[in-house]
This record gives structure tokens, sequence and C-alpha cells, in this order.
């Protein structure tokens, strides 16, 4: 879809940067003097219901609006290398007043944290789950008449002694249950099992393991993000600031690509901004120090360089971006063109190096992580949902048959992606603004038609933003820290004050919401009522009011292009 090259950049104003300085002043108070003392009160150590979720949420909205004006500010200013000077020491300030301070409503560092640490020691992260090491390590060994034998030595022993040690007398269902497993592994497995196990040391880093995410299963981050894990571990090991440290140069590097990508493009470099002083990239990736920064650096990096006709570093750019979360893999067809083979072979090479270390598992074994991430996990999406609970769920009603409905729509929206993703294919290459254009269609509707569709993600199509400022999708970086009202515990909800002071009151009158059977909901008691309405709200309420708006504002900027498409 056309943009104008003048459709975010109004006529520089001398009064433009005294009022940037201002505003990142003022927005530096507010991340100084307000997020960070927040941030605090989300310490591990802290209680679910006690996190102030509502006051972040307020802060939150706070610094958007401050954003949003400086974005105005920014495509203002006559002296541009001044105002890039104070987008950069702001930008830099932001992230280093939160670079300390413990993640807000988000535990993915603290498997970072695991992940390095085994990577360092030279073993293998995607082997075994961090539950699996806790248990093992709880365990010291078996107990049989005839001697004591450590776990160490247990996990030395044959396959066959070990079943032989199955059939001895007075064993417990811990010590029965642990050799079953043992006898399931090979003997290099359970020499790695055993040397996992001396890592796992509650004594020194209990708080950070008992956080781990989903610690049934192996990590799902690739190999690039476990070299950059481990570098974080060399520096000091299961610490938090040397993990964000690294996330935020990475940071720092996409907002000085940005401004080189914004200048080769012929657009306003100011524009940069519009990264490196979004609030959502800095909660997301300075204060909470999400991976995925890494990625956007690589794909900002690769966009660059196959503008500049670097094949080669283009194709490793996105192999270390696909290394480190797979979204980039869906750009490969979008600049293969660009590419050339020699990209594409290069691309592949580098992810073959990166896995080969990590081949001797299989390759069942290395993606069992991603695996289960992939097969059930949904949250936060919106085209995805709204398919599988009106249209999926009606057509395919329990018992299910040979697919299910969340299946159905994967396949279902899969198929609208490849299909959008092969007609950009088939477009000719008319230019460089139309490659990027291309590129944040591609990601955006990644987005828009996936399962899972968490704040942070919404950080891959920030650095497009600068290139292409839309408001529909400006408004959808703020619109999504709503997200975070699903950490609200369902029993603080019921009981407090912006529950039941404003948003039951229009729940509860949504004709198509939780009411829609009026016989059912008449039968029902109020703790049931309220219980069911706050489901609702979980499961629809938080993305209409994400998404609706969002939508909204993307069809009138259609209807916008196309009316001056046709004046012209």
């Amino acid at each position: 879809m056309e943009e104008r090259h003048e459709s975010h950049e109004g006529r520089p104003q001398r009064w433009a940067l005294p009022a940037l300085i201002g505003t990142g002043l003022v927005s530096a108070l507010l991340y100084l003097f307000a997020w960070r003392p927040m941030a605090y009160r989300f310490a591990l150590d802290t209680p679910p219901d006690q996190h102030p979720i509502v006051g972040f949420l307020a802060l939150w909205f706070i610094a958007f609006a401050l954003y949003f004006v400086g974005i105005r500010f920014a495509s203002r200013v006559k002296r541009r290398a001044a105002a890039l000077a104070v987008i950069a020491v702001f930008g830099a300030a932001f992230r280093l007043t939160m670079w300390q301070t413990p993640p807000i409503l988000e535990d993915d560092i603290y498997r970072y944290l695991w992940d390095g640490y085994v990577t360092a020691h030279g073993q293998n992260p995607f082997r075994f789950a961090p539950v699996e090491v806790a248990q093992f390590a709880a365990w010291d060994g078996v107990d049989i008449p005839s001697a004591r034998l450590p776990r160490d030595q247990v996990c030395r022993m044959p396959r066959e002694e070990i079943g032989r040690l199955l059939g001895a007398d007075g064993l417990t269902e811990e010590d029965r249950a642990r050799l079953a497993r043992l006898q399931e592994l090979t003997r290099r497995e359970r020499f790695a099992l055993n040397n996992l196990t001396t890592l796992w040391d509650t004594e020194r880093y209990g708080e950070a393991l008992l956080a781990i995410n989903h610690p049934h299963i192996p990590t799902i981050y690739p190999p690039f993000a476990q070299v950059v894990f481990a570098a974080a571990s060399w520096v000091k090991p299961m610490d938090m600031m040397a993990v964000k440290g690294l996330v935020i140069l990475f940071d720092i590097l996409t907002g000085v690509l940005i401004a080189v990508l914004l200048r080769m493009l012929g657009r306003n470099p100011c524009l940069c901004v519009i990264y490196a002083w979004s609030p959502l990239v800095i909660k997301e990736f300075a204060n909470t120090g999400h991976c995925d920064a890494i990625a956007v650096c690589c794909v900002v990096g690769a966009l660059v360089l196959v503008l500049r006709g670097r094949r080669v570093m283009t194709g490793a750019a996105l192999a270390l971006g696909f290394l480190t979360k797979m979204f980039p893999m869906v750009l490969i067809p979008i600049a293969w063109r660009r590419m050339g083979r020699r990209g594409v072979i290069a691309f592949a090479i580098l992810v073959v190096l990166f896995y080969l270390p990590f081949a001797g598992l299989g390759i069942g074994e290395m993606f069992q992580g991603l695996g289960a991430y992939a097969e059930r996990w949904e949250f936060n999406s919106g085209l995805f949902t709204l398919f599988e609970k009106n249209v999926a769920e009606r057509l395919l009603p329990p018992p299910h048959g040979a697919i299910d409905p969340f299946l159905a729509t994967k396949l279902a929206t899969g198929a609208v992606f490849l299909a959008l993703l092969a007609w950009l294919v088939r477009r000719e290459d008319d230019g460089d603004i139309a490659l990027a254009r291309r590129m944040f269609i591609v990601l955006g509707a990644l987005l828009l038609l996936g399962p899972t569709a968490n704040a942070w993600y919404f950080c891959w199509i920030a650095p497009f933003l600068c290139v292409f400022p839309r408001r529909s999708w400006l408004l959808l970086t703020c619109l999504v820290g709503l997200v975070y009202l699903y950490h609200v515990p369902p029993s603080a909800a019921a009981d407090g004050w912006v529950w039941n002071t404003l948003i039951r009151p229009v729940v509860v009158h949504i004709p198509f919401g939780p009411r829609g059977d009026a016989a059912l909901w008449q039968a029902l008691p109020d703790p049931a009522r309220n219980e069911q309405l706050h489901e609702w709200w979980r499961t629809f309420g938080v993305r209409l009011a994400e998404y609706v708006p969002f939508y909204a504002l993307l069809i009138g900027e259609a209807v916008a292009v196309r009316r001056r498409r046709n004046d012209e």
C-alpha cells in the first residue's frame, strides 16, 4: 500500500528541537522516578496479587502519550544532526534507567540464565528439561541392603546393571522411578544429566532457578541465542544484568542501523525516534531483556546489507536472526531476489554450522521444546481466536474427529499467510521502499494471523514503523500493553475497583458477550455470573480493546490511501 513521503513530516519548525528536548526530559524523569520504583514492586518475592498492574498500565499510557508527542516534534526539527544526538542520548538514558530493574510481569530471562549457564559449561540445553535436572539434583542415589550407591556412581553404570538394580528389594518409589529413567538413557546422556545436576545450585541461584518458566520442557531458543546467553554467563554466571546488558547493546545497535536505513531510503533519519523512544521496546528489551532484540537487530542489519548489495552478508544476518528467534525465516522469500543464490547458500551454511554442535541429540530432540510451543500455545491472538471460537468450534463441535478446532484454525490462518506471502513474492521488485514495505507486511501478517501475540513480538515491526509510521500500528504498539491485564489474578480482579467500576458494567451489557444465552444467565447465581464475566473478559474483552481500535484505524488509512490514488 503506497505511503506518502511527507505523511508524518510537517513543516520544519524552530521550536521543535527545544520541544523534543523537553519531551525527552519529562520522559526521562518518568522512567527514573515512576517506572523504576514501580518495577521493584514486581520483584520475585512479591506475591502476584500484590502486583500494581493497574498503576503500571497508567504509567504505560502516560509514557506513550509523551512518546507520540516526541514523534511529532522529531519529525519537524530543522537541525537533524542535533535532533539525532538528542534522540540517541535520551534513548540510551531510558534504557540505562531500566537496565537494573526487576522484569515487570515477564520471566523469560530466567530461562536465558539457565540456558547460558548450561551452554557455558559445555552442556547441551536442548536435551533435558530444568524440572528433570532439579529432580535428579534432589536425588542422592539408592540404598540397597548390600551398599549405598550415590547418584554419580549409578549414572556411570551400564544399562544392564541399572536394570539389575531395579529388581533389588527395599527400593523406594522415587528410587525406582529414577532408575527406570536412567535405564532409558544412553551412557553419554547419563553423564550429561549427572553433570547438569552439579550446576543446579539452589543455594546460590535458587531464586532464579525456581523462576524458570515452563520448566517441564527443554529450551526453545536456537543456537545463536544460546551463544549470547553463554557469553553473558562467562561475564557473570546466572546474572540478569549481564544478559540484559548484551540485549541492550543489540537494541542500541538496532537504533543506529535504523538511522542508517532511513538515510538510505531518503527518509527523515529523526524518525528513528519511533524505535529509540518506544515504551514498548524499552520495557521489553531494557527491562525484561527479551532476546528478540538480537533477532530484530539482525533483520534491520540484513535490510541495510541487502540494499547495499551485500548478498552473502545479508544471508548471514538473516541466519543469525533465525538462529535467535525463528520469525526472520519468513523474510527469506521476500528478499531472495536481492540475496541471490549466494545469499541463500550463506544462510543455509550458517544455520547448519550453528546447529552441528547440538546435533548429537538428533533432530527430534533438538526441537522438542519448540515443538511443544508450536503444538498448543495460544496467547493474545486476534484473528486466530476470532476464527477458532466463532467458526472452527461451531463447525467442529465436540467430540472432535480427526482434526480439532485449534488445528483447523492453524491450518486456515497458515493458508492465508502463505497465500499472502506467495502474492508478495510474485510481485515485481520495484525499488528499495517496496522491499521494506513487503517485509513490513509479512511480519505484520505473521503477528495478526498467528496463535501467539506476546507484547514483545510487536517489537519485530517497530523498526519498520520508522519507515512507514502508520498511526494504526503505532496505536497497536500502545494498546498491546493491555495484555498485562491477563496477569491480574481472578480473585484480585473480582474484588478490584477497576473491575467492578469500569470493566464489569460494560462487559455485562455486551449483547453478544457472556450473557448471550439469557436463560442460562438468569439461572446462574451471582458468584458464577461474575466468574463467567471475568472469563469472557480474559478471552475476548482484552483482545477487543487491543485490536478493534487498531483495525478501525487501519481500515480508515486504507480508505484514505484509495481516495488519494483516485484523486491523483
